[in-house]
């Protein structure tokens, strides 16, 4: 049970310019519900004013003078295409506690327990009224903490996040170190003016393939599911990736869970089936987007199949699939899809899955598809506010089935979580595939 001890808005310490954002159409397709993050800290003898309410709300204040778009709203502007108002309103922090342990919470898989450690917003009120960045601090039985962040996904994504995350803490712990200039002006991903049609088809924004023999999502969605949260360790990785030679980390685990989802689900061999990949395209940009850019810049990409050709294929069938959509996303197909986002009057059909369980608003990705987010690679443990690293940083709630991470472990040594939404009828036929094979080290069974 977490008590809610008080609530206040933050606003950035010193004056901030005052202006709309145009908002890009990468930015329109994403969720306008919050992306619930938890981090977790461990309390030791030495911590002194160990996560005071007060001295984060100073730095968090701080911080959003450089990071102002976050105290800001989104408002409708013209022909009621949304624009993000940077107003300096403030961001919520709330202050919470909890007779609950550290311990409690396990292997910290993505659920209500989590979910109640992250503000809550009323999604039926005025778009304009809600908080872009929600902020909890919620203090353990134990002295660790939770800090719980809810970040609107229209406006940023993963990188962009952490990007904020980094800097909040670098100023709270004093370290004089300049980070990464944030980069807030988006009509760099305007699409070409005149509009021009696109250049390749761009299947991956197609309805998702549905069960044979259905017309819709429906009896799909309907269905019970269940979280669990599986571990990988360095060796079965290793091993993984030895079945898929010439692919890359992500694309080899991928391509397994993809294949290991196939198999639990027991689908028609005859099934088409996609998995959706959500691709930075920072760096395939040309020229390269700046370094600090604070947006969304998530492409899709769809490796696609059929499931017999993955079940019964070895695993580098369909980590081969996933490398050739990754390497397909180059600046030409990139530049395309922000032509056919501009060919669209309403971006309504493109939107992405929200993170609230039970949302029917934007594109399911469920049964008998997946979806597999990568945060390999990710400063999600630089988020030292001057008491150490968190000792885990992930989803607070993966609000559809099929829903899925690659989450590098605290340890650093090549290990991963797999946080993972599927049907409960499901999941355990998708455990055991995801080790079959591989040497049980440490596996969360």
């Amino acid at each position: 049970m977490v008590r809610l001890k008080g609530s206040c808005t933050i606003k950035p310490a010193k004056p901030t310019p005052n202006h709309r954002l145009w908002l890009p159409d990468l930015d329109l397709i994403m969720t306008t519900t919050h992306a619930p993050l938890v981090y977790f800290y461990e309390r030791t003898d030495a911590a002194i004013d160990f996560f005071s309410p007060e001295f984060m709300k100073d730095s968090l204040s701080r911080a959003l003078v450089k990071y102002y778009p976050l105290a800001g709203r989104l408002h409708p502007g013209p022909s009621d295409r949304l624009e993000l108002e940077c107003n300096a309103t403030g961001v919520l922090f709330v202050e919470a506690e909890s007779d609950a342990q550290i311990d409690d919470f396990g292997d910290f898989k993505p659920g209500p327990g989590l979910r109640e450690l992250v503000p809550n917003i009323d999604y039926n009120t005025y778009m304009g009224e809600w908080p872009l960045l929600l902020v909890q601090l919620t203090l353990f039985r134990c002295g660790g903490v939770c800090m719980g962040i809810g970040i609107n996904h229209t406006i940023v994504d993963g990188s962009a996040v952490f990007q904020f995350i980094s800097e909040w803490a670098r100023i709270a712990r004093g370290d004089a170190h300049v980070g990464i200039d944030p980069f807030f002006d988006r009509t760099i991903l305007r699409a070409r003016d005149p509009p021009v049609p696109p250049a390749f088809k761009h299947e991956e924004y197609d309805r998702p393939p549905l069960m044979l023999g259905h017309v819709d999502d429906h009896e799909v969605r309907s269905k019970e599911t269940t979280v669990e949260m599986l571990r990988l360790t360095r060796e079965q990785v290793n091993k993984i990736r030895q079945q898929a030679t010439g692919c890359s980390l992500f694309q080899s685990v991928a391509g397994h869970v993809w294949r290991a989802a196939c198999k639990a689900r027991g689908l028609h061999h005859d099934q088409p089936t996609k998995m959706f990949v959500p691709v930075n395209g920072r760096g395939r940009l040309h020229p390269r987007l700046p370094d600090g850019y604070f947006g969304n810049v998530l492409f899709i990409t769809t490796p696609a199949g059929r499931c017999g050709d993955l079940v019964l294929n070895p695993l580098s069938h369909s980590a081969s699939r996933v490398k050739e959509a990754v390497e397909m996303m180059t600046d030409d197909y990139l530049r395309s899809a922000l032509d056919f986002f501009a060919c669209h009057k309403d971006l309504t059909p493109f939107r992405r899955g929200s993170y609230t369980l039970g949302w029917t608003q934007g594109t399911f990705y469920g049964c008998p598809n997946i979806n597999v987010t990568s945060w390999l690679g990710m400063p999600i443990y630089d988020a030292d506010f001057g008491w150490g690293p968190p000792i885990h940083m992930g989803p607070a709630a993966l609000g559809f089935e099929g829903k899925a991470y690659l989450i590098p472990t605290r340890e650093g040594d090549g290990s991963m979580l797999l946080p993972i939404r599927l049907q409960v009828a499901h999941m355990k036929a998708f455990k055991d595939s995801i080790y079959h094979g591989l040497q049980r080290i440490n596996a969360s069974l």
